[in-house]
């Protein structure tokens, strides 16, 4: 029932509206008549009870959720009943049980009419997921009604009455209500939680509410009255009516109007008798928005100007100086200013963007004030923005430092006054735009940035002739830019007219605040909601960052008081060292709080709303720079000191500023092994806000928060060896959502040109489909690669596959070390977001700089770095094509493509594959860290000693050079900056082969030149041969990433990039990652590719089979740390030829427990790791077989049949007892190996046996019951 839906009756209607109690007759006499008719029935229902049970039970049930798209028919209900005078209502039928409630409400449903054209749509059916401040405190308020936004209006509504005190307060009294009602009244259908089912309401849908529903919203509803009046005092007069006061529209047509216009309802409370009902909750904010609405104090340039200072608020509020230039600003030259407060500036784009009130019911003026500033702008003077509060003079130019030009110049005009009543806007000129005051605060409220406000504009600028929805506002607008990434058409259809859904702007607003306030605390630092939160994972902990100021907050609850530790950014305060420090203090600070809530949440001085620590650093106690050596003297000061009470209010809202000792936090979180310095962080906060409000603190919580010191550590700071000379904090370039459905689109555009035909498809069906569209796609990708210059590409594909590699190993080394301390976070999640984050990007960057290298790319075309992301995206989409086929060509899943009408495509498997993978990620991720792993029994391949020495004597004889002098020459790649002694960490580093030969001489230990050189070429990528796979002589028709083995010029093991410049480039990352793929590789007992060296391959297999050996030799070790009984390597026809059993293999391990009658078969196989599908799929044929073959379990089926028939026999063999339980004996299979397999956890077929790492094993036996305790 929006406003916006409610238009379309109105699409003839011209000129301003009716106002209710003015109604002109309609033409269609027989509607009103019905009308007339309708509303007499009502009367006559109403009529036989009591006022107040009518207002309650009609409030009821217009409260009552599944009925809010039945809005209309309770304005209509609610009208009828307050035009009725008190003589009227003969009160004959009390309401007061529940079966005389909903007999009239079914009485009542079976009267009213339906209104298909006003009640055309669902409101946000909410029930207090957004909130607003009032009176300095944020409570629940409704978001869904006939007023969509209608927070957005609430802001508005108080900006342009900013000074108006009786407005304000009215607007407090229509949410108060709200929030009293919501906090009252609990019964209603649970749908907001994330594991809720959501309401499915038909449009006009009615239902009598439950009995609980009628009796705990009805005590509200009869108490809210006096309750408001109590908290906020009296309002406006006119926003309470008595009964009878209210006229009744004629007709229908007069009541749509009055729908339309928002006068249906104009008041917040009905009066009967002595008590004050509220009167439709949920439309009481739009009712004091019109009941002010021409009722704006001061003259137009007083309007104006007090706009211009609210909307500069208002913006300083969310933009940065840096990025929003806000005064108010009055433009003009030193001799002359014009007479124009303007409430900010901006650059995005090429533009100069000026935020102007303006008076739209006088179009002229608004023309002319854009005309004059353009005028300024064009003059040869030199013009400025001065600021209105002091001299301080403003000048913004373009990014090349050149001043605007006039048409550079657009405007932003915002009216000053607020309606939720329709108008025409008038046209202001090509350069300006109309944007209402609620649609400015719903899009600025939600912008990232001003740039995305340029490419918010360009959307619509570039959808204009196709968008068709002339009720479709700023707002619609802008949820339809957020929702499709600024992509309208996805698709490779052009449509002629696309018709936007005008609850767009409403919904998308709704789903945005309702996710902002689930995971906001309940106050926030400075009083005001502009901040951007990040809930650590559902915890009672809250990381905020400012939008407007720079600040970073950590919050807490405790109890009801909501407490800050906030960190502000000074420029120059502090070093990168010390400001780490601090940072972490702010949030150890909030977490020792938070963590101890339940202690100290008696305390006296949590009793107060909200309690801010401002944290600066005492600037005597810094620590040293790089060293981190604590500075003299400073450990015998204070951990904090000289607090200071910054202010306080009439609700004992207290900030307070201290300063804290950097050294004593360094020595606190250094290698801490218990939680004792956080433990003195909660006591001496809560110290200073006793001192400060000399308030006691109770000595039995002091002594309960001393007593938590012993338990483990959660903050816990370490020094690290620099490793690899990469930046710190290195951020990769990614591409944006936006990005990948271009791509999609270009995507879309090629299976049309392809001439499929929209449909699933499936099977080898689909994979003709998707290869040919693969095969034109990666045609276009190679014509935009072909196109630009190959240096600068390559440089800034190095950099960001570098960063890339950089970022995670920072994440996987910070989960790793939290294992020596709690965390609030899941450990696996964290790391299995990372892989995927790196493996799918790095992956794509890696692509780019091989496919530029061997097509010899050799364009003009400078690559920026947008034009490259956008390649990266399609590349992206590039490898789905590649990955889907090759799925359906090895027979991996079941699956195919989807062609919707518009050719998008959508690549689908079998429907449980994403649950799968992402359960096996999560393993991943845990073994990655080592949890539950027991490291002492992890196998290793490669040792130190003669193993290494016939490794590097077989390398040097087939290659030139050996293996621990390729290792160390890439370590010395890695930290080129400290072998060079620049100290200048780059994400790229370039060199001459000479330079480089000279500097591995000198770094690596006995390196000499002829080795050197040897490993350089080596380890530099052969743009001729990339496409090239062993054993082949023709080029391949792309990189070959379907491939792995075969591939031995690639990016991971050959680092070094041959530039036309005659340098080599190579990231320090890659160079270091490319170390460990050879050493562990060769380690692990194979070569990174199918490398045919007559020398280095036996070496290598002979590792390979001392892996086996160890693995069986292991796996014995740890069960007989469990069995009474176990054998190892048993072939029993070897060992007992007389018994004649037949062939069944030799058991790897076999243990027995006569206290259980349990058996343990143990298979040890030693796999290589698959690297891409084809590996995949032979290592799954390997395990399990093809057909009826069923690989190795077809020797563990036979081996556990063979031990369930000679059970008995066998252990009289092994003169091993009889069990000594009556259990019927069972037998467990395990295949154990080094690593686990996605096969392994989802096998083709049903398997009984038990898949289990070596070092898990141990583990794995007491899950089970098998280790003896």
């Amino acid at each position: 029932m929006g406003k916006k839906s409610r238009k379309k009756r109105e699409r003839k209607l011209k000129g301003k509206r009716p106002k209710t109690g003015r109604h002109t007759a309609s033409p269609f006499k027989d509607v009103d008549a019905s009308f007339v008719h309708v509303t007499q029935k009502l009367r006559g229902i109403l009529a036989r009870y009591c006022a107040e049970d009518v207002i309650l039970a009609g409030t009821i049930s217009e409260l009552w959720m599944p009925n809010i798209t039945s809005q209309v028919k309770h304005q209509l209900l609610l009208r009828v009943a307050v035009s009725m005078p008190p003589h009227e209502y003969r009160g004959a039928q009390p309401l007061a049980l529940y079966e005389d409630f909903r007999a009239f409400l079914l009485a009542v449903y079976a009267a009213l009419p339906s209104f298909p054209m006003l009640e055309d749509y669902v409101p946000e059916p909410d029930w207090g997921e957004v909130s607003l401040d009032v009176r300095a405190a944020f409570l629940p308020v409704m978001y869904g009604g006939s007023v969509e936004r209608v927070t957005d209006f609430v802001t508005a509504f108080r900006m342009t009455h900013a000074g108006n005190f009786p407005a304000a307060h009215d607007m407090d009294v229509a949410l108060w209500i709200q929030s009293y009602l919501i906090t009252h009244v609990h019964s209603q259908p649970v749908h907001t939680q994330p594991d809720a089912r959501p309401l499915d309401i038909e449009l006009g849908h009615l239902e009598v509410p439950p009995q609980a529903f009628w009796e705990n919203c009805g005590a509200a509803l009869l108490s809210a009255g006096a309750e408001v009046t109590q908290a906020l005092g009296a309002f406006s007069k006119n926003l309470t009516v008595d009964l009878g006061t209210l006229c009744m529209p004629e007709s229908s047509a007069a009541f749509g109007e009055s729908i339309m216009d928002g006068s249906s309802l104009p008041a917040l409370t009905v009066r009967v008798k002595d008590t004050l009902l509220p009167l439709s909750p949920r439309s009481g904010p739009g009712a004091v928005v019109e009941q002010w609405a021409n009722r704006m104090i001061g003259t137009k340039d007083e309007q104006l100007r007090r706009l211009a200072y609210a909307l500069s608020d208002f913006l300083s509020d969310r933009f940065r100086q840096d990025d929003v230039a806000t005064g108010p600003l009055i433009p003009g030259t030193p001799e002359k200013l014009l007479p124009y407060f303007l409430a900010g500036a901006f650059v995005a784009g090429d533009k100069l963007y000026l935020v102007a009130p303006g008076n739209i019911q006088d179009p002229p003026s608004v023309l002319r004030m854009c005309r004059n500033i353009r005028a300024l702008v064009s003059s040869a003077r030199k013009w400025a923005f001065k600021h209105a509060e002091n001299n301080t003079g403003i000048q913004l130019l373009r990014r090349n430092g050149q001043p605007f030009l006039a048409d550079d110049v657009a405007f932003l005009i915002v009216p000053i006054d607020v309606t939720t009543q329709m108008r025409m806007l008038p046209d202001v000129g090509k350069q300006a735009r109309i944007v209402p005051l609620s649609d400015f605060v719903g899009v600025f409220d939600s912008l990232k940035d001003v740039t995305e406000l340029g490419s918010f504009l360009a959307y619509i600028d570039r959808n204009r002739s196709l968008v068709l929805s002339p009720f479709a506002g700023f707002t619609d607008l802008f949820g339809s830019f957020r929702d499709s990434h600024g992509l309208l058409v996805d698709g490779a259809v052009q449509p002629t007219m696309i018709s936007l859904d005008p609850h767009w702007g409403s919904n998308w607003r709704f789903k945005q605040l309702s996710e902002f306030w689930r995971i906001a605390p309940h106050d926030f630092p400075n009083g005001k909601s502009t901040w951007i939160i990040d809930s650590e994972n559902g915890s009672n902990l809250y990381q905020m960052m400012s939008k407007g100021q720079p600040a970073l907050s950590w919050s807490t609850v405790i109890g009801h008081c909501s407490v800050h530790v906030v960190l502000p950014f000074v420029p120059d305060m502090m070093d990168a060292t010390n400001g780490n420090l601090l940072e972490t203090f702010t949030h150890c600070a909030a977490d020792a709080l938070s963590q101890r809530r339940e202690i100290i949440a008696v305390l006296p001085i949590f009793r107060r709303p909200r309690i801010v620590f401002v944290c600066r650093p005492e600037r005597s106690t810094f620590v040293e720079e790089d060293v981190h050596t604590v500075a003299a003297g400073a450990l015998e000061k204070p951990l904090i000191d000289k607090v200071k009470v910054v202010s306080t209010d009439t609700d004992d809202r207290i900030v307070l500023s201290i300063e804290v000792n950097m050294s004593r936090v360094q020595q606190g979180i250094h290698d801490a092994t218990d939680a004792s310095f956080e433990s003195a962080c909660a006591i001496e906060l809560l110290r200073c806000v006793a001192a400060a409000t000399g308030e006691r603190i109770d000595v039995g919580v002091v002594d309960q928060i001393a007593s938590t010191s012993k338990g483990r550590p959660r903050f816990v700071l370490q020094q690290l060896t620099r490793d690899v000379d990469v930046p710190d904090r290195a951020t990769p370039m990614l591409p944006e959502p936006g990005d990948y459905k271009l791509a999609r689109r270009d995507l879309a555009v090629v299976f049309r040109d392809g001439n499929a035909q929209p449909g699933r498809y499936e099977l080898a069906e689909a994979k003709v489909i998707i290869d040919r569209a693969r095969d034109v796609f990666r045609g276009d990708v190679h014509k935009r690669l072909a196109t630009c210059d190959l240096v600068s590409l390559l440089v800034f594909c190095i950099e960001q596959h570098d960063a890339l590699i950089a970022e995670y190993h920072r994440t996987t080394t910070r989960v790793q070390i939290s294992l020596t301390h709690d965390v609030n976070y899941s450990r696996a999640e964290v790391i299995a977001k990372a892989h995927d984050r790196f493996t799918r990007n790095a992956r794509n960057y890696r692509y780019i700089i091989e496919a530029a290298l061997s097509l010899a790319a050799g364009g003009e075309t400078t690559g920026s770095a947008r034009m490259t992301v956008d390649v990266v995206a399609a590349v992206d989409w590039l490898f789905v094509l590649y990955g889907a086929s090759d799925v359906l060509h090895n027979g991996v899943h079941p699956g195919g493509v989807d062609l919707d009408q518009q050719y998008v495509p959508e690549i689908f498997f079998s429907d449980d594959v994403t649950k799968k993978e992402h359960e096996f990620s999560l393993e991943q991720a845990n073994l990655k860290i080592g949890v539950e792993l027991a490291h002492a029994d992890e196998i290793h391949g490669l040792k130190p000693g003669s193993g290494l020495m016939k490794i590097d004597q077989a390398f040097s004889a087939d290659l030139g050079f050996t293996l621990s002098n390729l290792g160390q020459c890439l370590i010395t790649l890695s930290r080129w900056a400290s072998a060079t002694s620049t100290h200048d960490l780059k994400l790229s580093y370039q060199a001459s082969v000479d330079d480089i030969v000279a500097v591995l001489c000198r770094v690596v230990e006995g390196l000499e030149e002829e080795e050197a050189r040897c490993i350089v070429g080596f380890i530099t990528v052969d743009p001729t041969h990339i496409r090239q796979l062993l054993g082949k002589n023709q080029a391949e028709s792309d990189v070959p990433v379907w491939e792995h083995n075969k591939r031995a010029q690639r990016l991971t093991i050959r680092p070094l990039v041959p530039l036309s410049t005659g340098k080599l480039l190579w990231g320090a990352a890659c160079a270091e990652r490319a170390g460990r793929i050879w050493i562990g590789s060769v380690s692990d007992g194979y070569l990174p590719a199918a490398f045919v060296w007559p020398t280095v391959r036996p070496e290598v297999r002979n590792i390979k089979e001392g892996i086996e050996k160890e693995l069986e030799r292991r796996a014995h070790e740890i069960c007989a740390r469990a069995a009474p009984y176990v054998s190892p390597d048993i072939d029993f026809i070897r060992r007992f030829p007389e018994e004649n059993f037949e062939d069944a293999g030799d058991f790897d391990v076999l243990a027995y427990w006569p206290e259980t009658n349990r058996w343990l078969a143990v298979e040890c196989k030693y796999n290589q790791p698959p690297f891409c599908l084809k590996d995949a799929r032979r290592l799954r044929d390997r395990i399990f077989g093809t057909g009826r073959d069923h690989g190795q379990f077809e020797k563990i089926e036979r081996r556990h049949r063979f031990l369930g028939k000679h059970m008995g026999r066998l252990r009289e063999l092994l003169r091993w007892p009889a069990s000594t339980t009556n259990r019927p004996p069972s037998i467990v299979d395990v295949y154990v190996g080094r690593d686990i397999y996605w096969w392994m956890r989802n096998p083709p077929y049903e398997v009984t046996a038990h898949f289990v790492r070596i070092d898990a094993l141990d583990g794995w036996l007491r899950a089970e019951g098998f280790l003896r305790t």
